[in-house]
């Protein structure tokens, strides 16, 4: 019983120091596992700074996105309105060209018209001179025949005045000079 008492005695101290060391080795994984959980705790107090952080900025991409898209579509509709304006300028512009040619098309006509016109005045008042001449012509033949008749007349009277007046003088000899 002594060696039972003594192995006994053997064990409880070897269980002792076992669980001394046990005990120390724990202690130290204890503190450990402390440590690594503070670390691991202010880890994740780290990365819930970093998560909210991401977070925000998550939120503020979002934003930035929504803006991004509204001032997206409202540029599309600003474009639309632009190309349909620049459609219906365009349109102007073709009619107006269309017009401008029309009226210059008009003004060539109504040059051309002009030019026959004045040729046309230009003859017809070379007729209007050449009638007018004539007529002045024919004013003037009619009183130069008149004037010869006339003279004529004067000078049978003259004659006849001579005729019974046999004595002429200088000055009735002369036959007045009509022009």
């Amino acid at each position: 019983m002594k060696s039972l008492s003594l192995l006994l005695r053997i064990v409880a101290i070897i269980a002792a120091i076992s669980a001394s060391v046990l005990f120390f080795i724990a202690q130290g994984k204890l503190e450990e596992k402390e440590a690594a959980l503070t670390r691991s705790v202010e880890a994740q107090n780290d990365m819930q700074i970093e998560l909210s952080a991401a977070n925000d900025e998550i939120l503020e991409l979002n934003q930035n996105l929504l803006q991004s898209r509204a001032d997206l579509a409202s540029s599309k509709g600003a474009l639309d309105s632009i190309r349909s304006e620049m459609f219906t300028a365009k349109q102007e512009v073709a009619r107006n060209q269309t017009q401008i040619k029309q009226a210059q098309n008009e003004i060539n006509n109504l040059q051309v018209d002009l030019k026959n016109a004045r040729g046309k005045l230009i003859q017809a008042e070379r007729e209007m001179a050449t009638i007018d001449q004539s007529g002045e012509l024919n004013a003037l033949t009619d009183r130069v025949e008149e004037l010869e008749e006339e003279k004529l007349n004067l000078e049978l009277a003259l004659k006849s005045a001579l005729s019974k007046n046999p004595k002429p003088t200088a000055r009735l000899n002369r036959a007045p000079v009509i022009s």
